[in-house]
């Protein structure tokens, strides 16, 4: 079995998803997947936490786009506004607007609802 079925047999999305929350990159935790498993299997069983209640502990931005997350969220940028957005890949964008918001600008995801998203 490679790294990428197991992950998924696992409940978790793909490979990408577990790079995007342990900050490795797939190359890296397929190595550990091959070598060292106890390893792996501890990193995995972090992030299928993560994806199974995102409320958790990492509801960054930067991890919602990177993991691909489809759902709504309610964020606050820097101007101190908040806003209903729609999180997609590519990013977050305003419900009534359709414009994109930078990860950058985002202070805070202070709500995540992936059900919503469907």
């Amino acid at each position: 079995m490679t790294a990428s079925k197991y992950v998924k047999a696992n409940g978790v999305k793909s490979l990408a998803v577990v790079s995007a929350y342990s900050g490795r990159c797939a190359n890296t935790l397929t190595g550990w997947y091959n070598r060292d498993r106890k390893l792996f299997d501890v990193i995995l069983m972090g992030v299928v936490a993560f994806v199974k209640n995102p409320y958790n502990y990492w509801l960054k931005p930067e991890m919602l786009v990177a993991a691909e997350y489809v759902g709504a969220a309610v964020i606050k940028t820097l101007s101190g506004r908040t806003y209903a957005v729609r999180v997609l890949p590519g990013g977050f964008f305003d419900y009534n607007t359709g414009a994109q918001f930078l990860i950058e600008d985002i202070v805070e995801v202070m709500a995540y609802d992936e059900e919503l998203g469907r």
